[in-house]
C-alpha cells in the first residue's frame, strides 16, 4: 500500500519546479578556466562546459550501435571531444580541466 504524505508531495512540488524552471546559462569569461564535465551511458554521451560553477554551455548525442559497444572509457573520451569541439570558440582561447566521476575511473 502506497501512501501519499506531506514528504512526497513537497518533493513532488519541488521536482515540477525544477522540470518548469527554465535553466539559465552564465556568459564565459575568457580569463578564467574552465571545466568540462562529462557523461556516457549504453545510449548516449554528454558534457557540460563550466566556469567557477557556472553551466555556460552544454551538449549531449544519442550513440548509434557501433559506438555504443565502446568501453566506457571510449565513451567518455567521445564526450570530451564532442565538448571540446561544440565549445572550441570558448576552449582554444582558455585553459580548462576535464574532471572524470569516480564510476568512470573504478570500471
Amino acid at each position: 500500500m502506497f501512501l501519499w504524505t506531506t514528504a512526497q508531495e513537497a518533493s513532488f512540488q519541488a521536482l515540477k519546479t525544477t522540470l518548469i524552471t527554465a535553466l539559465v546559462l552564465a556568459p564565459p569569461d575568457l580569463h578564467k578556466p574552465f571545466t568540462i564535465e562529462t557523461d556516457a551511458s549504453d545510449k548516449g554521451i554528454s558534457a557540460m562546459l563550466q566556469q567557477e560553477g557556472n553551466l555556460i554551455d552544454y551538449v549531449s548525442k544519442a550513440l548509434g550501435p557501433k559506438n555504443q559497444a565502446l568501453s566506457t572509457y571510449e565513451k567518455v573520451s567521445l564526450a570530451i571531444l564532442l565538448v571540446v569541439d561544440h565549445c572550441r570558440t570558448y576552449l582554444q582561447q582558455s585553459e580548462f580541466l576535464s574532471r572524470l566521476t569516480k564510476e568512470v575511473l573504478y570500471i
